[in-house]
């Protein structure tokens, strides 16, 4: 029989980013490590696995930045973007940015989407194509990007813990969470179990985890979420825990949010684990601050999500209309965080950011090959609905740019947020031009004429599949740096870990959990204190 599970109290500090997450799955999560039977090793490895042909952090670190700095990266994130690609005859133009083999080799023998199709995907295959002809300089470009992504394939023997093996899982877990959350949980939560093992700590601080029933002090920014974790908590409460929640309404938005009321709380408890599965954006990194600013938190583990949500410096104008990015004053940025890459004066465009939340192993066919037919004929419709929404946008800021309209100062672009459109605008692209315009305060009925006339000549002129083809191969260029990008995020967060003098340099770590394909972002980082 497997050791029963150590009680671990938990601090669900929550943050604006992650409250898309379900309650019911908040709920669930934030019980696993007490509910489950946990075996796991405790061998820790003196560094990260690195990408073939790196020796350690430092000259991997140093060759990302040369990436991150080199002309090509630039141009894909911050000088073109696939929804400028019919801004033909101006000088955003991004096709004729490209270089001029990696248009011809993308455009020859390209007679419909099928076969362009094929060799979007060919960008992101591993190993040696199959297709001829293609332009050295575009090769040396995608032998670079798998050169510099870090693994991504899960580590047996060599594990920094070797993988948990869960003997038991409460069907209380189970409803209500979906199989990748459950894989997710399950792993994470023998990963937690070994960290406080390690330590000596029978406290967990879970970061952006919500509520239960263990000893909790739920940190929320949203009165709502807060009202709704009462709510629950008590119909979720476990018979064999006595629950104790402390309520605290605070928005966490750096490593000092909440600080010294963690501080007050662990005073009763003893030495804790700080942890977080999939913070978002920068919650990862003020995460870090405060682990590394408490000296009762002995432990971190972390696995990052959503970094178009990081809090970075703003980068030089990007050519496309409407980015979602967070850029903040360099002051209060988290990336980089690392003294080695800071002197690189690293930027990340909010394109770049978006590329790191893909999902490079299935962005050109999600399609699942396990799915029934009903189910492929629902994805394939999907994606087709996906394509025709990436379409009108690009569209749409070819009208824009047409009809002069961004000429003036309007302040109202800079926050308004379209949202999802409706489908019944999206028939063709006129409804979808005159509810947008409508919703972004552009429509008038003096300009309502003569707007829609140029939304049909528009849609004509970039009605062929070619135009398309553009679009769709300037995006696909676009995610292929994901992984890297990903990548550099991961290791400035590691560097700036194993540099600091409170944490022991052996234990820190980034390994591969659960498989890419269940759960792309499968990196998480652990780290602890020197002995005290």
């Amino acid at each position: 029989m497997p050791p029963r599970a150590q009680e671990v109290c938990d601090i669900r500090i929550n943050h604006g980013f992650e409250r898309h997450r379900s309650s019911a799955i908040l709920c669930r999560t934030s019980t696993i490590v007490s509910l489950v039977k946990v075996v796991s090793g405790q061998e820790y490895l003196r560094d990260m696995i690195f990408p073939v042909g790196f020796a350690d952090s430092e000259c991997y670190a140093k060759e990302l930045a040369a990436f991150v700095n080199s002309p090509i990266f630039q141009l894909l994130t911050v000088e073109i973007h696939h929804l400028d690609s019919f801004l033909t005859g101006t000088p955003n133009d991004p096709w004729q940015k490209l270089p001029s083999e990696w248009r011809a080799w993308f455009e020859d023998d390209c007679e419909d989407i099928e076969r362009l199709e094929m060799r979007l995907r060919d960008v992101r295959m591993k190993g040696t194509s199959n297709l001829l002809n293609r332009p050295k300089t575009l090769d040396d470009f995608l032998a670079r990007l798998r050169g510099l992504a870090l693994p991504r394939l899960r580590r047996e023997s060599r594990s920094t813990f070797s993988q948990p093996h869960i003997a038991e899982l409460s069907p209380d877990l189970l409803r209500g969470m979906s199989i990748k959350k459950q894989v997710e949980v399950i792993e994470f939560a023998g990963i937690v179990q070994s960290l406080a093992n390690r330590v000596g700590a029978e406290n967990a601080i879970d970061i952006g985890a919500g509520f239960g029933p263990l000893q909790v002090l739920a940190v929320d920014g949203s009165r709502s979420q807060i009202e709704g974790s009462i709510a629950l908590s008590g119909s979720s409460a476990s018979t064999t825990l006595e629950p104790s929640i402390t309520y605290l309404l605070q928005h966490v938005s750096s490593a000092s949010s909440g600080r010294v009321e963690v501080e007050c709380w662990l005073k009763k408890k003893g030495p804790a684990v700080i942890v977080g599965l999939h913070c978002c954006g920068s919650l990862t990194d003020d995460l870090l601050g405060m682990f590394l600013q408490t000296e009762t938190i002995r432990g971190v583990a972390v696995a990052g999500c959503c970094f178009n949500h990081l809090r970075t410096s703003a980068t030089p104008a990007e050519s496309c209309i409407g980015q979602d990015s967070v850029d903040v004053e360099p002051s209060a940025s988290t990336f980089p965080s690392s003294s080695l890459l800071k002197s690189y004066s690293l930027r990340l465009s909010s394109t770049a950011k978006m590329a790191a939340c893909q999902n490079v192993g299935g962005w050109t066919d999600s399609t699942g090959r396990e799915l029934s037919e009903k189910e492929r004929k629902k994805e394939e419709q999907n994606q087709l609905l996906s394509r025709k929404r990436k379409h009108y946008r690009r569209l749409f800021t070819r009208l824009l740019l047409s009809s002069h309209l961004l000429q003036e100062s309007r302040p109202q672009l800079e926050t308004l947020r379209l949202g999802s459109i409706p489908r019944n605008k999206l028939s063709s692209f006129t409804p979808y031009a005159s509810y947008v315009l409508s919703k972004l305060d552009l429509l008038t009925e003096e300009n309502n004429g003569s707007l829609m006339e140029e939304a049909k000549l528009i849609e004509e002129t970039y009605s062929g599949w070619r135009w398309d083809a553009r679009g769709r191969t300037i995006e696909a260029l676009g995610k292929a740096i994901g992984e890297v990008v990903e990548s550099t995020i991961a290791i400035d967060r590691y560097l700036t870990l194993k540099t600091h003098h409170a944490v022991d340099p052996e234990t820190v770590d980034i390994f591969q959990t659960w498989a890419y394909e269940d759960s792309p972002r499968n990196l998480i980082l652990v780290a602890q204190k020197r002995p005290l």
